[in-house]
């Protein structure tokens, strides 16, 4: 009684996932079939160009002249001693 009960739920289970799948096999069938129907999209939107790439020049450390102006020798001339 046991193993009838047994292969009698295994048939069912077997029953249920190959009905689940001709299911799903269904639904991927349809899928495929609209996106193989569907319109083309014809677009006339022109994209503008993209900017042009500008290379930029590193960055170059100036003296910080401010505070030393009134010191001697910041004209370039050396100091006396």
């Amino acid at each position: 009684m046991h193993k009838l009960r047994s292969r009698l739920s295994a048939i069912t289970a077997l029953k249920s996932t190959q009905s689940q799948s001709a299911t799903s096999e269904a639904k991927h069938a349809s899928a495929a079939a609209l996106i193989e129907n569907a319109p083309l999209i014809h677009s006339n939107i022109v994209l503008p160009p993209p900017p042009l790439k500008t290379v930029l020049q590193p960055q170059r450390m100036q003296k910080v002249v401010a505070g030393w102006k009134n010191r001697p020798g910041a004209d370039g001339e050396r100091a006396e001693r």
